[in-house]
């Protein structure tokens, strides 16, 4: 498969299942389960990200991922256990370069659910989808040094340390370094029970 082949998976939103989940839309009507989250400054603390106050904040938000999806820039799923349609968190291809064969992963998940291991069943969906229909060659994942289940999580499918870009990323007025941690299709096609 070539990328512009793989930019056909954009004509539809490519919903995902797993034994567990089920990695869907994010919609308009999803305001208040995202909201419950994204307002939480302990969920959000390893994301750099600003805890939403008003819940206009994550209306935007899901207006901008659909715009992001429609210029083929990002697919951002919103993940789901199965037989429920609340979303608990979300899961992320990003800063795509489907020419260049590569893009950059990220998530988020409700602290109530962190350590049972929905994530990286999430994780590992997205990567299966990312190498098998985008044609991606390398998944990329940024991690602040001290996010040690973020680390545990992306090494458990196959990712590697690269090594640590010091003071790359400036948030709430200061510099933080991030991990480098890199999956290369070539590494995850001889992972028995991903591929």
């Amino acid at each position: 498969m070539n990328p512009k082949q793989a930019l056909a998976t954009f004509k539809t939103f490519p919903q995902i299942e797993t034994s567990r989940l089920v990695l869907r839309k994010i919609k308009p009507s999803d305001a208040n389960d995202l909201f419950s989250f994204m307002s939480d400054g302990e969920t959000l603390k390893n994301n750099l990200m600003s805890p939403h106050k008003k819940i206009a904040e994550t209306d935007k938000l899901i207006k901008n991922l659909t715009k992001q999806y429609d210029r083929k820039r990002e697919i951002r799923w919103g993940v789901t256990i199965k037989g429920s349609a609340a979303i608990i968190g979300t899961t992320v291809f990003y800063n795509m370069h489907p020419m260049e064969f590569q893009t950059e992963v990220g998530c988020v998940l409700a602290k109530q659910h962190w350590s049972g291991g929905i994530m990286t069943e999430a994780l590992a969906a997205i990567i299966t989808f990312g190498f098998d229909k985008m044609a991606f060659n390398r998944i990329t994942s940024f991690i602040l040094p001290d996010n040690i289940g973020a680390i545990r999580m992306v090494k458990k499918v196959g990712f590697r340390e690269e090594g640590l870009l010091k003071e790359c990323k400036y948030s709430n007025n200061r510099f933080y370094d991030l991990g480098v941690y890199s999956l290369l299709k070539k590494d995850y096609i001889q992972q028995p029970g991903l591929s």
